[in-house]
């Protein structure tokens, strides 16, 4: 899973190679996955930090191109999270 966002009453997890529809909750996920690997960069999304290949001012962009926001309040821990990942 690449990304996963809240979509209505449900979530969509991304894949490299498919899209798959959930009745989990993107918080029930979120419990599970942030800090395992996660980053919740907006209140609609998860994010594998495997899967990130930029980090902008205001922007993750993956692998695949797929751009997600950042909101400003969670920029500077994305930023740090990130950094540190890629041992910078």
């Amino acid at each position: 899973v690449m990304w996963i966002e809240a979509a209505g009453r449900h979530t969509v997890l991304h894949t490299e190679k498919e899209t798959i529809e959930s009745t989990t909750s993107l918080s029930e996920f979120a419990e599970k996955l942030l800090g395992n690997g996660f980053l919740k960069p907006i209140r609609y999304a998860l994010v594998q930090l495997q899967a990130v290949a930029e980090v902008t001012n205001d922007t993750l962009v993956l692998k695949d191109g797929t751009e997600i926001p950042v909101s400003r309040e969670n920029r500077k821990e994305i930023q740090k999270a990130f950094m540190q990942f890629v041992g910078i």
